[in-house]
């Protein structure tokens, strides 16, 4: 079976609410290793590539009519981590609007804190996540203790969900 070198660039930053994200492209299928890496060193000296280290450049080998890797699926982690700060928000409910309110009620504080959350996180950590986005969010402060109970929910349902 035939193989081929897949070029692609992936870099990290902070978007304009502070919250780090990925972008990702895939730059070109080659023949061998040495000639992906010629492109990348040309890439490198673009505008844009050349504002990140080398190192977001990254070479995959790939056998060409073979199945992949991915025969059982896929799952994201950012879904896994949003679909567990929602619930346990919602069971929350801070403000207590629910169930009064649409079911979507803290679906955008959830969303921003599920963006922060990093499956290695400490409660106190979760706690000012929560903190944070719920105290711009309703524009009154949130303690750090109020939030902990929460925080240690999130916790427990994030270590049992990524502990398998």
């Amino acid at each position: 079976m035939a193989e081929i070198y897949m070029l692609w660039h992936l870099y990290w930053y902070i978007d304009d609410d502070g919250y780090e994200e990925d972008e990702g492209k895939i730059l070109g299928l080659y023949t061998s290793e040495a000639e992906a890496m010629e492109a990348a060193k040309r890439y490198y000296k673009l505008p844009g590539f050349n504002k990140y280290p080398f190192d977001c450049f990254g070479i995959d080998k790939c056998t060409v009519d073979k199945y992949s890797n991915w025969e059982g699926g896929f799952f994201s982690p950012r879904e896994i981590i949003y679909n567990i700060v929602k619930k346990n928000v919602d069971l929350w409910n801070p403000e207590e609007l629910l169930p009064y309110a649409p079911d979507d009620e803290y679906d955008i504080e959830s969303k921003q804190i599920a963006k922060q959350v990093k499956i290695n996180h400490t409660v106190d950590e979760l706690a000012e996540i929560v903190a944070q986005v719920f105290s711009k969010g309703f524009g009154r402060q949130y303690d750090i203790e109020h939030c902990s109970e929460i925080a240690e929910a999130i916790y427990r349902d994030l270590n049992k969900e990524f502990s398998k």
